[in-house]
């Protein structure tokens, strides 16, 4: 929803699902979770050009 800018994302932020993602993280023996963290800082990098 962030990356398309959709109307029903309301006031949410990257930094929300950084926040969210993190705290949720715990054991990550595949990497996804990691990877998914990753993946939203680049897009929360490229939302702010």
């Amino acid at each position: 929803m962030l990356l398309r800018d959709s109307q029903f994302k309301e006031n949410a932020s990257f930094e929300q699902v950084l926040q969210l993602a993190n705290q949720s993280k715990g054991t990550d023996l595949d990497g996804y979770r990691g990877e998914f963290i990753e993946l939203v800082e680049k897009s929360k990098t490229l939302a702010e050009f």
